[in-house]
């Protein structure tokens, strides 16, 4: 995606949702400064791309340029909290905090709000929080763009998705602080604004899964078992469908519990234990926070070996320390400004591991092309850039580039064929065979994609190597398998 064609989308994005640039700005940046970006006067950092783009209901984690290496680097290791906090890896998660606020969040106060959250969840996860002053720290984060919100009565507005995530935080704070009809409302209005998103179905399941441990832990509370399991198994169902495993661990924790309260001691039994060893071999704090919760607050029957397994710490952390959002900014800059594009942390990455131009592009691109994609001259699609950035060290799962029309179709192809688990045949021969007709003469890391996934997903184990031999040696010619 080109570095000025982010105004385009952002515009575009904006007019198809029906919005005044004063709506689309609300709480991102001013409308000077949104009008300065649809008209090209001004480039638009990662983060208020992101958060313009959620706002009007098209979001797009893409890569469309970032202002420093810094801004870069911050990005980045929020998205290893979120991977750690997703697994109650509390230590790690907490270095990385510590990182992003000794890099002062990159100057961008969007950076810091997100910041805030994930601290939040820090707090949280540690169980070891005071929970009022979580509440004031999460809900001092969602004044960052949203200063005159009304918890009990938000629905009507146009949110991000950190704004979801900090909604949902505060009512599972609210709960845990006894406001049961504050979390209660809250949880509904953000189940009403989910429904409605026109967000992809993946994300808005995702947010609707964090939603339903909350108010499943509010049903709990409550006594209402029955409402409970209904509400925790359906999203289970989904998460597990869609291979998305970061709620499992509470969704199948929380099945187990409502199982137990509704009488089917046997099938509580074997969720609570998937859960507790699923998150002891993850080396998760959750599987204390499991077993303290069953020893405070249950009579289910312990057995010995989980009754023997040592603690996994659940570290104390002080509270987030709060600043004056108004000191950051970030939200764009002059074009013409030096910028810090996809280019640019190639050529950095590829320097700082010692790694030679010829070395990174064999077999993706020619030498005169990586060349000219680290000076600026022009930009990978989507396909090279993910195949360059594995070869460096990062996920292809950490940016979603927004390049042509093919581009954008061919890896929204790919992503149902790899991640929608209950694909059946006919679908998924539907889609392999509208993939191929994408494919060009010189495309060949478009084919090899299509081959790996035709081989995967259509044959049987033991008898892959022919198609996956003929895939790999696409960019690696040389590569030969011995069998014997």
């Amino acid at each position: 995606m080109g570095i000025h064609s982010a105004n385009k989308l952002i515009r575009e994005a904006r007019q198809k949702a029906g919005l005044t640039q004063a709506q689309m700005s609300e709480g991102i940046c001013s409308v000077k400064v949104l009008s300065r970006i649809e008209t090209g006067f001004t480039n638009v950092s990662h983060v208020t791309f992101q958060a313009l783009m959620d706002r009007a209901g098209s979001p797009v984690s893409a890569f469309p340029v970032f202002n420093s290496r810094d801004g870069f680097e911050c990005f980045y290791a929020l998205k290893r909290v979120h991977l750690y906090l997703n697994a109650w890896q509390l230590v790690p998660a907490r270095e990385e905090l510590q990182k992003l606020e000794d890099r002062n969040w990159a100057g961008n106060k969007l950076y810091y709000q997100e910041w805030l959250l994930l601290h939040g969840r820090l707090q949280f996860c540690s169980y070891r929080c005071s929970h009022e002053q979580n509440f004031r720290t999460l809900l001092e984060a969602l004044h960052i763009t949203r200063p005159e919100i009304d918890l009990l009565d938000f629905r009507r507005l146009l949110l991000s998705q950190n704004e979801i995530r900090l909604l949902t935080s505060l009512a599972q704070e609210a709960l845990y602080l006894g406001k049961m009809h504050e979390c209660l409302r809250i949880c509904r209005q953000v189940a009403d604004f989910l429904a409605d998103s026109k967000w992809p179905l993946t994300e808005k399941e995702r947010l609707q899964a964090d939603n339903a441990i909350v108010c499943t832990k509010y049903l709990i509370a409550t006594g209402s078992y029955e409402s409970a399991l209904e509400t925790v198994q359906s999203s289970r169902h989904k998460m597990a469908l869609n291979a998305e495993t970061a709620p499992l661990l509470e969704l199948t924790f929380l099945t187990g519990l409502c199982c137990y309260h509704t009488g089917n001691v046997s099938e509580g039994e074997k969720y609570v234990k998937a859960a507790f060893y699923s998150a002891y071999a993850l080396e998760s704090s959750y599987a204390t926070v499991c077993r303290d919760y069953l020893r405070r607050e249950t009579s289910f029957p312990l057995t010995g070996e989980m009754r023997s397994r040592p603690d996994i710490p659940l570290p104390f952390y002080p509270a987030a320390r709060t600043i004056d959002s108004g000191s950051l900014s970030g939200e764009s800059y002059d074009t013409e400004a030096d910028s810090y594009t996809l280019g640019n942390l190639i050529q950095d990455l590829r320097r700082e591991q010692k790694i030679s131009q010829s070395l990174l592009c064999r077999g993706l691109c020619s030498g005169s092309q990586l060349s000219k994609i680290e000076s600026g001259a022009i930009e990978p699609d989507i396909m090279l850039s993910e195949a360059l950035l594995q070869r460096l060290g990062l996920s292809d799962r950490v940016f979603a580039f927004w390049g042509s029309e093919k581009e954008k179709k061919f890896h929204d192809l790919k992503y149902k064929i790899m991640y929608e688990r209950s694909l059946p045949p006919e679908t998924l021969a539907a889609y392999l065979d509208e993939m191929e007709r994408m494919i060009g003469e010189k495309d060949i890391l478009y084919r090899q994609e299509y081959l790996f996934l035709k081989t995967i997903k259509q044959h049987p184990p033991g008898k892959r190597i022919a198609g996956l031999t003929q895939a790999l040696q696409l960019t690696l010619p040389e590569f030969i398998l011995h069998t014997g």
